[in-house]
C-alpha cells in the first residue's frame, strides 16, 4: 500500500490482492477448480471468499 500525491490531490495505491472483489473471485476460481476433486476443500474456499463480501 502506498500513499501519492498527484498534484493538489493524494491517491491510495494497493495491491489488487487487497481489494475484496478481487480477493472474492480469486477464492471462487479456486473453489470452482476444486470442487470436483475435493468438495470439502472448495466449500472451505467459498466460506471464505463469503466471509470477506
Amino acid at each position: 500500500m502506498e500513499l501519492r500525491t498527484q498534484g493538489q490531490t493524494y491517491a491510495l495505491c494497493l495491491s489488487a490482492a487487497l481489494l475484496d472483489a478481487h480477493r472474492f473471485e480469486e477464492l471462487l476460481a479456486r473453489a470452482r477448480a476444486r470442487a470436483e476433486r475435493e468438495p470439502a476443500g472448495a466449500a472451505a474456499l467459498l466460506r471464505e471468499a463469503l466471509a470477506r463480501a
